[in-house]
């Protein structure tokens, strides 16, 4: 693996593999809904508008050249970054890339194309807010996030995209897609040498050096919504304070929060579902990003068993912290999961590619793919202990509860 940071801000990141009989790239800018001023939803639909038409092909044209070349393509925009993938075989992969430049690099940004892109993310919208859980679930990361530049809806609402003009478009391509704010990773059948070639000759964006991008901490603070529903059944999400990619203790937190609900093995999982017959399943999962990141546990039940599931997942949480520590065994097959996960989630171009592509803009330098794997193995009993001590005595818990009719003070002891 090697990477170089050209003389105009494009970072080149390069997983030269002769073996492999795909190749894949992804382009990645530091560039996502954060960055919306007054305009929101603006980064995704730019995300749509660019695959719309460029200056020398249309919408159609684009998307029959990538079929010509049997490739596959996608692209998408969270709170941080921005996305476009492009995978195909080996002897297609430079006609691919040369399409995807264009796309970056030359948008139209077409009037009719804007009011027809319009409507395929308005049905977006109201497609993903007909999900009622993940529409809930997304308000309360909104409110956990508030005041600062992470409180906003990625998608934006429908009143949002109705205002969204061709020179708001235009404007947020011309401050953000720059030289600087790109990561471009190859991982396949290509060396450096060729990679850098494509990149010089077929990219063309304003040469502009990255500005530092500071991210407020967000401090998660105790706090309980209930969305009532007549169901027999209801959902529910905590939200707790987790560490950032930037943290010493990163990793050790990453395996704590594993060993409590990573899996069937999970202590979560066998007290509450095995043990107690609660849940069907019940999971943790972690939202990383690079000064701070959020933990939480989510799981569905029937309504009368809320209660009981909290109070379970309470006194777990607490039983390690005051007599059932977290053990050497639990540590050992936490590390063989993260490292089984990991490597087999890298087995192809496309994988090994937008992994690069993360990882360089989490640390701003790449050692090896498997440089993970060699700090999980670091980590010891010790500072297991330490962690989860640190990590669970400052507890407070943002819980959100689809379903049933509760009232606030049933849950006063949480």
């Amino acid at each position: 693996m090697e990477y170089e940071k050209l003389d105009n801000g494009i970072t080149v990141i390069v997983d030269n593999n002769q073996e492999s009989l795909s190749t894949a790239c992804v382009f990645q800018f530091f560039v996502g809904a954060k960055d919306e001023q007054n305009h929101r939803g603006v980064a995704h639909f730019l995300e749509h508008i660019l695959f719309a038409g460029t200056t020398s092909k249309s919408k159609e044209e684009i998307r029959k050249l990538f079929q010509d070349n049997g490739c596959y393509f996608n692209a998408s925009t969270n709170l941080l970054k921005t996305k476009f993938y492009i995978k195909t075989i080996n002897e297609y992969f430079f006609n691919a890339f040369k399409i995807l430049a264009d796309v970056i690099s030359n948008p139209l940004f077409d009037n009719n194309m804007i009011e027809t892109e319009k409507k395929i993310i308005k049905d977006e919208i109201l497609k993903n807010n007909e999900n009622d859980i993940n529409f809930y679930v997304e308000q309360q990361r909104t409110r956990i996030f508030r005041n600062t530049h992470l409180e906003k809806y990625v998608l934006g609402t429908i009143e949002d995209i109705d205002k969204i003009t061709k020179e708001i478009l235009q404007d947020f391509y011309y401050k953000n897609y720059v030289t600087g704010n790109l990561v471009i990773a190859f991982s396949g059948k290509i060396t450096k040498t060729q990679a850098l070639a494509l990149v010089q000759h077929y990219i063309h964006l304003p040469m502009q050096h990255r500005e530092n991008h500071n991210i407020e901490n967000v401090l998660v603070t105790k706090d309980l919504t209930l969305i009532p529903k007549e169901t027999q059944q209801a959902t529910v999400c905590i939200f707790m304070q987790g560490y950032g990619a930037y943290n010493d203790s990163y990793f050790a937190y990453q395996l704590i929060v594993a060993i409590i609900g990573g899996n069937i093995y999970s202590r979560l999982f066998q007290k509450i579902r095995e043990e107690m017959g609660l849940v069907y399943h019940i999971q943790t999962f972690t939202e990383n990003y690079l000064t701070f990141g959020l933990w939480g546990i989510s799981f569905s039940c029937e309504i009368g068993n809320v209660k009981k599931v909290l109070m379970a997942i309470s006194q777990t949480l607490k039983e390690i912290i005051d007599k059932k520590l977290i053990t050497d065994q639990e540590l050992e097959q936490a590390k063989k999961d993260y490292k089984v996960s990991l490597i087999t989630g890298l087995e192809t171009s496309s994988s090994r590619a937008n992994f690069l592509a993360t990882q360089f803009w989490n640390k701003n330098y790449l050692t090896n793919i498997y440089q993970n794997v060699e700090m999980i193995e670091k980590v010891s009993i010790h500072q297991i202990r330490q962690v989860s001590q640190k990590l669970l005595k400052a507890i407070q818990m943002n819980v959100l509860i689809v379903g049933g009719d509760f009232q606030k003070e049933e849950f006063d002891f949480l």
